[in-house]
C-alpha cells in the first residue's frame, strides 16, 4: 500500500461537550462510539482523537480543535475528520464554513452522520443531548431551507451525492442530484437533464446517496 493510499484510509476524530459532569462523560462515550461506527461505515482507520471537554462551540476556546487543524496541516496524514455532527465543530454557520475550508486546505474532509440528518441537527441548533436553540421568538428554519441544503452539500463524503425531489409551480415533480447551490439549486436528473433555478422552497424531499464512481 502506498503512502497516499494509506492516508486516504485514515481519519482523526473530534468530540466536544460543553459541560464537565457525569452526564457529559456519557455523552463523550456516546460520541466516540458514534464516530467509530461512522468511520467503520466508510472503511476508515482512526489514528488520533481530539476532545474538547467542558468547552462551548467558540473557536477561540476549542483548543483541541485548533490543535487538530494545526497538526493536520503539518502532517497531512489523514484524509478525513470524523465528528458526530456539525455542532461539534461550531454552532455558527460562518465559523463552520471557515473550519471546513481549513480542513479542505489540509487535503481532508469531514465525515459525519448521513448528510441530511446531520445538517438538520446543525440548522435546528441541536447538539448531542443538548436542548434545541429554537424558540417561539426565533424558531428554527424550515426543514429544507437554503442553509440546510448548503450545510448538507458541504458535508457530503467522497462518492456521496445530495438527491432532492422538487415540486415545481406547474405541479410537475422532478428528482435529481444537486450539482450546485447558489441562491438557487442546479440538479441533474437520472436521465441526464440539467435543471437550474430550482428554489429551495420547492424541495419536498432530500437525502444522500452513494455514487458508483
Amino acid at each position: 500500500m502506498t503512502e497516499k493510499q494509506r492516508r486516504n484510509q485514515q481519519a482523526v476524530v473530534y468530540v466536544r461537550v460543553a459541560r464537565t459532569d457525569e452526564i457529559s462523560e456519557q455523552v463523550v462515550d456516546a460520541q466516540r462510539e458514534a464516530c467509530r461506527r461512522i468511520a467503520e461505515r466508510h472503511g476508515l482507520s482512526i489514528i488520533r482523537e481530539y476532545a474538547d471537554l467542558g468547552r462551548p462551540a467558540h473557536f477561540d476556546e476549542q483548543t483541541e480543535l485548533r490543535s487538530l487543524l494545526s497538526t493536520l496541516a503539518t502532517r497531512r496524514d489523514a484524509a478525513y475528520v470524523v465528528v458526530w455532527d456539525y455542532t461539534r465543530l461550531s454552532r455558527n454557520l460562518r465559523t463552520l464554513d471557515d473550519i471546513l475550508d481549513r480542513i479542505r486546505d489540509c487535503g481532508a474532509q469531514v465525515v459525519t452522520l448521513q448528510g441530511v440528518e446531520a445538517a438538520e441537527r446543525f440548522i435546528q441548533g441541536i447538539g448531542f443531548l443538548d436542548e434545541p436553540l429554537g424558540s417561539e421568538e426565533h424558531p428554527p428554519p424550515s426543514l429544507y431551507s437554503l442553509e440546510l441544503l448548503r450545510a448538507t452539500f458541504r458535508g457530503l463524503a467522497e462518492r456521496e451525492s445530495l438527491v432532492v425531489t422538487a415540486l415545481l409551480p406547474n405541479g410537475e415533480t422532478v428528482s435529481g442530484a444537486v450539482i450546485g447551490i447558489g441562491s438557487r439549486l442546479g440538479i441533474q436528473t437520472t436521465d441526464g437533464q440539467l435543471l437550474e433555478d430550482i428554489r429551495p422552497e420547492w424541495i419536498v424531499h432530500c437525502t444522500t446517496q452513494r455514487t458508483s464512481n
